[in-house]
This record gives C-alpha cells, structure tokens and sequence, in this order.
C-alpha cells in the first residue's frame, strides 16, 4: 500500500526519480540527487533519508548493495 502523504522535498525527489527512470536505463547517483535537490556536498544523509522514506511508502525500491539501483514504482 502506498502512503500518499509525501513532504513537497520527497515529491520533488520522486518527481525527479520518476523523469529520469524515463529518459535513462542508467539509475541515479545519490551525487545527482544532492546536486538536484540543490544540497551541500554533505547532503548523504538528508538524500538518504529521503530515499529511505520513499522506500518505506512503496514509491521506489532499491537493490541492496547495488549502486544506482533507485527505481520508481508507483
């Protein structure tokens, strides 16, 4: 089940996730959701918490151990 109540910066991140899933077979760096959501070089835990929390509400999964392994699903 899909929890729809998404923060605007985790719709933002899905939303991006979502395009780039569309125009590339290549998944995102977290370095590209930094630079896209505009956060410092040491923004890893704020993406990985945002990642984090959209994998919790069913909108992406991700491959453990695998890097660029983001994928949207909803």
């Amino acid at each position: 089940m899909i929890d729809t109540n998404l923060t605007p910066k985790q719709e933002k991140l899905y939303n991006y996730i979502l395009d780039h899933q569309k125009k590339s077979k290549v998944g995102l760096s977290y370095d590209d959701m930094i630079n896209y959501m505009g956060l410092s070089t040491k923004g890893y835990s704020t993406i990985h918490y945002y990642v984090n929390e959209l994998e919790r509400k069913g909108y992406i999964k991700r491959q453990l151990g695998k890097v660029r392994s983001v994928r949207a699903i909803a």
